[in-house]
C-alpha cells in the first residue's frame, strides 16, 4: 500500500505544475507538530508547524510546502523561521496570499462589472508571476480605481477594496483564489449544545431574545403588542417592552413630537417590526467553540464525531434543548491537525461581527454623557468627542476654523485642507500660500483643477458647446458635428463612431443541477426580441469543492486510470427568435455524481453608436 504523505518540500522557484503533480521532499519524519488555522471571517489561512533540526535546508523563508489536508492537499510558503536549539519552527500562509502580495497594480481601473470581471480584469493587468486563478460568482456591479498597490491590498486593504465595494467570502484552496457570495454548503450536520461539557464551550443570547414586543415611548406612551414571523418555532414565548424614548405627543410645553397619539403608537409600532426584520432581536445568536481533542476523552463524543467532517463556511444545526429548537450556525474558524488527520477545533456561529451604532444606540450615549456631566447641550457633546478624536492628529481646530495638515504646525505645514464658514479649500504650498481650488459657502466651484469647461448643476459642456452631457432626468449624452471615440491604455481606437457595436439586451444567471442518475438537463430563457440574437454564456461547474469556469460549447473529457475513457459532460447552448436553451448531457456511466452548474448568460443586439 502506497504511504500517505503529510507535508511535502519545494524550493521557493518551484512553478505551479510541478508542485500540484509531484511528491516533492517528504518531511512527515522531521515534523513533530503541524497544524492550521483557516478563518471565513478575514480570509486568513495559515499555517504553524515544528520540525527537528534535521530538516534545517528545507525550511527557508518563501520555500513552498504541500501539505494534506481533509479535502485534499493544499498549498503554503513559508513566511516565517525561528531556530531554537532542538526544534525549528515555522510559520506558512496559503499560497494565494503571497501570491497577491507579490502581484503589482499600476494603475487598473475595473469598470461597471461583476465580481468575475473585476478579478479578471485586475489579474490581466497585474504585474508579476501569475500562476493563481481567481473565481467569483459575485454578480453586483461596480466600479473601483487602484492605483500603485499590490493586488491583496486591492482585494483585501484598501479604502474601495474588493471586498468592500464587492462584497463577498473569501475561499483558498490550492493556487485559486474564490470570492464567493457564500463559502460553504449545509451537509446535514446536526449536534445538540452541550452545556458543562468538557471540549464544548459556547455563548448565546438567550437573555435578549424577544418574539412578541410593543414599543413604549415619552409620557408612558404605549404600542401595540407585535408577534414576530418566528413566534411560533421556540416553545415559549419571549416577551418584552422596547423602550423608544424619543416618541412623543406635541404639548403646549413641547412643539416637537408627532400630531396625535395615533400617529405615535404607528410610529412605536414601526420601530418594532423593523427591530424583528432589521436587528433580528427574535433570533438566536450563538458562537460554540468546539475543542474535539478534549471532547474525544468523553462519552459524548460519539454524538459530535460528524462535525468533525465540516469544512470552513458549512452549516451546521445545533439543537438548543432551553428553547427546543435547532439553531442554524456556520464554520467561521477551523483548526486541523496535519499529523493526525484530524480537525483539531471549530468555532461556529451565526452571529453579527460587527454592527454599525443605531440610533438608539446614540440617544443613549447621549444620556449617558448628560448624567455623567449634567450638561444638556448636544453642541457640548458633539465638540467634546470631535476634539476627543482629533487628540495627537495632524488636524487642528482653531477659533473660527478647522485645519487637516501634513505637519502640525501651520508655519511649517505644505499641504493643507482648510474649512471655514466661508467654504473649503485646498493648498499644496503651506498655510499661507495659495489655495488652487475648493468650495464656497454659495455653491462656486473653483474649476481649476478640472481640465475642461463649465460645470453646473446638471449640465456638463465643452466649451464650443459641442459636446453636452445632461445631468438632469433626461439623462442624455449629446454630441454635436463629431463622432463619440474611446481609446484603451495603448491609445488604440476601440470605439470609432462609424461602425456598429453589440449592445446587451438582456443577461442573467442561473444554477443547474444534475443529480446522480440523471444524463440530460434543459432550460430555457424566454427573451422575446423577435430575432435570434448573437448571445454569450460561461459556466461555472463545482465538482469534489472545486470551482471551473467554461465558455460554450462546455466539453469534459475524461481518461481514468480506470479505463473509463471518454466525454463525462457536454454543455450547449442556442438561441431562436424567442427563447436562448441550454442542454448538458452526459453519459450514464459518467453520473455518478452531482454536477452544480452555475451559468452566466448574455444577449446582444447590433446597434449603432
Amino acid at each position: 500500500m502506497k504511504k500517505e504523505i503529510k507535508i511535502a518540500y519545494f524550493p521557493s522557484d518551484a512553478l505551479k505544475n510541478t508542485v500540484l503533480t509531484s511528491n516533492g521532499t517528504v518531511l512527515d519524519n522531521y515534523c513533530t507538530k503541524c497544524e492550521s488555522e483557516e478563518n471565513i471571517e478575514t480570509g486568513n489561512y495559515i499555517l504553524d508547524a515544528t520540525f527537528t533540526l534535521d530538516a534545517v535546508n528545507y525550511l527557508d523563508c518563501e520555500n513552498i510546502l504541500k501539505v494534506k489536508m481533509d479535502y485534499g492537499d493544499e498549498v503554503f510558503k513559508i513566511s516565517k523561521v525561528t531556530i531554537g536549539t532542538r526544534y525549528i519552527d515555522i510559520v506558512a500562509r496559503q499560497i494565494t496570499i503571497p501570491a497577491t502580495l507579490c502581484l503589482y497594480l499600476d494603475d487598473v481601473r475595473p469598470t461597471n462589472t461583476n465580481g468575475q470581471g473585476a478579478l479578471s480584469h485586475l489579474l490581466t493587468n497585474a504585474e508579476g508571476v501569475k500562476e493563481i486563478t481567481l473565481i467569483s460568482d459575485i454578480a453586483t456591479t461596480d466600479t473601483a480605481y487602484y492605483e500603485d498597490m499590490s493586488l491583496y491590498k486591492a482585494i483585501h486593504d484598501s479604502d474601495n477594496s474588493f471586498i468592500k465595494l464587492w462584497g463577498g467570502e473569501v475561499l483558498r484552496r490550492g493556487y485559486t483564489l474564490s470570492l464567493l457570495t457564500k463559502v460553504g454548503i449545509d451537509r446535514g450536520v446536526s449536534i445538540r449544545e452541550g452545556k458543562n461539557l468538557t471540549g464544548f464551550n459556547g455563548s448565546s443570547n438567550l437573555d435578549n431574545l424577544i418574539t412578541k414586543a410593543r414599543g413604549k415611548g415619552s409620557n408612558g406612551i404605549k404600542g401595540n403588542w407585535i408577534s414576530s414571523p418566528l413566534i411560533n418555532n421556540y416553545s415559549s414565548v419571549y416577551q418584552q417592552t422596547i423602550e423608544f424614548s424619543e416618541v412623543k405627543v406635541k404639548s403646549e410645553n413641547d412643539t416637537e413630537g408627532y400630531d396625535t397619539l395615533a400617529q405615535a403608537q404607528a410610529e412605536l409600532d414601526r420601530r418594532v417590526n423593523l427591530d424583528f426584520s432589521n436587528n433580528d432581536i427574535d433570533k438566536i445568536k450563538a458562537t460554540y467553540e468546539i475543542n474535539f481533542v478534549q471532547l474525544e476523552k468523553t462519552e459524548e463524543y460519539k454524538n459530535y464525531t460528524q462535525a468533525e467532517r465540516t469544512y470552513i463556511g458549512d452549516t451546521i444545526r445545533v439543537y438548543v434543548p432551553k428553547v427546543k429548537c435547532d439553531v442554524k450556525v456556520r464554520a467561521i474558524i477551523k483548526r486541523y491537525d496535519v499529523l493526525s488527520q484530524k480537525t483539531k477545533e471549530l468555532k461556529v456561529s451565526n452571529a453579527v461581527v460587527a454592527q454599525a451604532m443605531s440610533m438608539n444606540g446614540i440617544i443613549n450615549d447621549l444620556k449617558k454623557q448628560y448624567i455623567e456631566t449634567n450638561n444638556n447641550s448636544i453642541s457640548s457633546y458633539i465638540d467634546a468627542i470631535i476634539k476627543a478624536g482629533l487628540k495627537d492628529s495632524h488636524v487642528v481646530i482653531r477659533d473660527n476654523e478647522l485645519l487637516a495638515m501634513d505637519t502640525k504646525d501651520i508655519n511649517t505645514a505644505t499641504k493643507v485642507t482648510r474649512l471655514n464658514m466661508n467654504g473649503l479649500a485646498f493648498s499644496s504650498t503651506g498655510y499661507y500660500g495659495h489655495y488652487d481650488y475648493g468650495f464656497t459657502i454659495d455653491g462656486v466651484i473653483n474649476a481649476n483643477m478640472i481640465g475642461a469647461g463649465i460645470l453646473s448643476a446638471i449640465l456638463i459642456q465643452s466649451l464650443d458647446g459641442k459636446v453636452k452631457i445632461d445631468l438632469s432626468q433626461s439623462g442624455k449624452m449629446e454630441i454635436t458635428g463629431g463622432a463619440l471615440e474611446v481609446r484603451n491604455n495603448n491609445n488604440t481606437v476601440i470605439i470609432d463612431g462609424e461602425h456598429n457595436m453589440h449592445k446587451i439586451m438582456a443577461s442573467g444567471s442561473l444554477q443547474l443541477t444534475m443529480e446522480v442518475g440523471e444524463t440530460v438537463i434543459s432550460h430555457q430563457i424566454i427573451h422575446g426580441l423577435g430575432y435570434a440574437p448573437c448571445n454569450a454564456a460561461y459556466a461555472e461547474l463545482t465538482s469534489s469543492g472545486n470551482a471551473y469556469v467554461y465558455s460554450f460549447p462546455y466539453i469534459s473529457y475524461i481518461n481514468f486510470s480506470s479505463g473509463m475513457i471518454g466525454i463525462s459532460l457536454l454543455g450547449r447552448c442556442w438561441a431562436s427568435s424567442n427563447l436562448m436553451e441550454f442542454v448538458f448531457s452526459r453519459p450514464a456511466d459518467f453520473a455518478t455524481q452531482k454536477e452544480v452548474i452555475n451559468i452566466r448568460y448574455y444577449i446582444y443586439k447590433e446597434v449603432a453608436i
